[in-house]
């Protein structure tokens, strides 16, 4: 990865956590990790893209995150933050390019598109 996209990938989740942790004030328990896998990885209402921020600064799409709930649920609840499967906080992408499913690949696209320079 490049230096600039690993830059401009650090400032879409940075603005990820910063947004999410105000917005919602979810504190990661078993409840917000089920209500994400159950949502499908869309907000209800508005039909937004949601992601699951993990500890490393990866992402989980919904469908990896039910594959791998019981590591997620385990590390979450006993591990500590540098355990690769603690989950930080689900996080609506509101904009920018899409971002990848650290487990699967899958790309997920922002609500409102990509900037535009």
């Amino acid at each position: 990865m490049r230096l600039q996209e690993f830059s401009d990938r650090l400032k879409i989740l940075t603005g990820l956590l910063l947004v999410s942790k105000i917005a919602t004030g979810i504190e990661m328990n078993t409840k917000a990790i089920k209500d994400f896998i159950r949502s499908g990885g869309y907000a209800w209402p508005g039909g937004y893209p949601v992601v699951l921020l993990m500890s490393d600064g990866e992402i989980l799409c919904a469908d990896c995150a039910r594959e791998n709930f019981r590591l997620i649920l385990k590390d979450t609840k006993h591990g500590t933050p540098r355990d690769c499967w603690h989950a930080q906080l689900p996080c609506i992408h509101y904009e920018g390019g899409p971002l990848y499913c650290a487990h699967c690949n899958k790309a997920i696209e922002s609500a409102y598109g990509g900037d535009d320079e």
